[in-house]
């Protein structure tokens, strides 16, 4: 599918849609029209898992004092990235995250809410990967194995759950 056209589905066909490190794949303007296509496809009372980089993690990196996660990560991406570095730098971790892989817009938890309540959505949380309210978003993940690390992958992504509102 082409999450930048309108979604091949039905009005409210869905109880939930998941979506792991994609959004970040899409620019602003089509991020939002795919939350708004996302919303128009869930069931009133349905629910929304997005999961993708963090930009105040990202941000984070650049504080004097860093913690062991921050060093860990830093250290990790950027072995795996840059391999043949002399040093490793924080303009190094950010320039990966927001030029690797294709990513067009990375959000923070305000603006990610933002654009999901200007779909419609409500009730919107901030989650532990791997950790719902809902067992159907419950443990429903693979960041970890693509990267063969559930601890990197925990860390670089930031989860918002958000209801589709029900009837009435």
């Amino acid at each position: 599918m082409n999450a930048a056209a309108p979604l091949p589905f039905a009005d409210e066909t869905f109880d939930y849609v998941f979506s792991e490190h994609m959004i970040e794949h899409l620019d602003y303007d089509a991020g939002r029209a795919f939350l708004r296509e996302c919303f128009r496809v869930l069931k009133p009372g349905g629910r929304i898992r997005i999961a993708t980089p963090s930009l105040e993690t990202l941000v984070e990196f650049f504080a004097p004092d860093k913690t062991d996660a921050l060093r860990r990560y830093m250290q990790w991406l950027l072995s795996w990235r840059f391999p043949g570095a002399a040093k490793h730098r924080e303009s190094m971790v950010i320039n990966c995250a927001l030029s690797q892989w294709g990513h067009r817009f990375v959000y923070d938890r305000v603006t990610l809410t933002d654009v999901l309540e200007e779909a419609g959505f409500a009730d919107i949380l901030t989650c532990e990967a791997s950790q719902s309210d809902h067992e159907a978003l419950r443990g429903v993940k693979g960041r970890g194995r693509a990267l063969d690390s559930e601890e990197m992958a925990a860390f670089e992504t930031m989860v918002l759950e958000a209801a589709h509102p029900p009837m009435g």
